[in-house]
């Protein structure tokens, strides 16, 4: 039997957020995936499944007029829906165990956890496209067997607070991004999509290099950073000082690894609120609706 090829495939997005939902329409289109329809809110995401009848739905927990969750036990236990066994892959910030368990619970195959990196989508949606796990009808659970193998991944980051960086070739790096994002403050249009993506790129590529650091701290600072863009996109509500304050903490954490005079967890401390401040106006408490995904 030939298998048909990833680029023959059909992808649904459901995000609210327009920046992250053309960022994960860009992903797509990057690995050669042609066929992709997009939807805002729960109800628009039902009406395209049952019409484009997609083989993979990329969903966020944070739907308007319903959550991802919603919409997945939609697609596992409705008798209106077109395909139980649909892959789900559903993006989320919240990586708090018990709703880790709710989304594995209600049949969703693979979970990307918020900010958005192009190698997490890849990665899942290659596996969901091309090995699909056992499917489980019980009356107890529909959805993707969840008996699966993990491998432990894990590669030493450092995690303590006086940890130094140990590659002179990184740190420079490091800094090198951080004068990049600093050029492109004053160009920055925060409404154009173009400028805010291009922040966005820089923005990952200096994510990457802090954990190529494996200094948990500044890997942490870059992390809020690149969150914070992502979140933001082209709301109009994108603030410089947030960006700067965020340079200004990695900038701190790196002189620190060399003197040892401050502890680094006063630095993060000062930015560790920049992004609590809801930017979009998706539901903030998705958990709390009544909507329900019907037509």
């Amino acid at each position: 039997m030939i298998s048909t090829p990833i680029s023959a495939k059909s992808v649904l997005v459901a995000e609210t957020q327009p920046f992250l939902r053309s960022i994960l329409v860009d992903i797509l289109r990057n690995i050669g995936i042609s066929k992709i329809h997009t939807a805002s809110s729960c109800p628009e995401a039902v009406s395209q499944i049952q019409t484009w009848l997609p083989d993979a739905i990329i969903l966020d927990w944070q739907l308007k007029d319903g959550s991802g969750v919603t919409l997945a036990n939609w697609v596992r236990k409705s008798p209106d829906s077109p395909n139980p066994e649909l892959p789900i892959v559903i993006v989320t910030g919240d990586t708090a165990q018990e709703n880790i368990l709710k989304a594995r619970d209600c049949g969703i195959d693979e979970i990307i956890v918020k900010p958005v990196v192009p190698k997490s989508v890849i990665s899942r949606i290659k596996i969901l496209l091309s090995s699909k796990r056992g499917f489980v009808n019980s009356p107890s659970f529909v959805g993707p067997d969840r008996r699966r193998r993990k491998s432990d991944n894990y590669n030493g980051r450092k995690r303590r607070l006086k940890d130094t960086l140990e590659d002179p070739a990184i740190e420079m790096e490091i800094f090198a991004l951080c004068r990049e994002i600093e050029r492109q403050i004053p160009l920055l249009d925060i409404e154009d999509r173009a400028s805010v993506m291009r922040l966005y790129m820089v923005s990952q590529s200096l994510w990457d290099k802090a954990i190529a650091a494996k200094n948990c701290c500044l890997e942490a600072a870059a992390k809020s950073m690149f969150n914070y863009i992502q979140n933001t996109g082209i709301s109009g509500k994108l603030e410089i000082a947030v960006i700067k304050n965020h340079l200004q903490a990695i900038a701190d954490l790196q002189n620190q690894t060399q003197n040892r005079e401050t502890d680094p967890s006063i630095i993060l401390e000062k930015i560790e609120n920049l992004n609590d401040q809801p930017i979009m106006s998706s539901p903030a408490q998705p958990a709390k609706r009544t909507n329900h995904c019907h037509n």
